[in-house]
């Protein structure tokens, strides 16, 4: 159990697995799969945070159990962050 002075660095999982915003949502939602982990972070070229991507936001925007999607996650983050 955590303590109150248990902080974000003591929990966090270092160097995490990441993907860029030009990765398809299926091969997002297999990473994801093989790595047993429910979100993923999205980086550019120099490993700068540019956002996230969970497998909700793939289940709310993809059927993902089809074969061939090519959408990229950059269009799923867009849509999800639309008001």
């Amino acid at each position: 159990m955590s303590t109150p002075t248990t902080t974000a660095r003591d929990i966090m999982t270092p160097n995490p697995q990441t993907i860029t915003a030009s990765t398809t949502l299926a091969d997002a939602a297999r990473l994801m799969r093989d790595l047993d982990v429910g979100s993923l972070p999205i980086c550019v070229e120099d490993d700068k945070l540019t956002g996230m991507i969970t497998d909700r936001d793939i289940v709310s925007e993809a059927d993902i159990a089809q074969d061939g999607n090519t959408e990229e996650v950059a269009d799923t983050v867009q849509a999800v962050t639309q008001p």
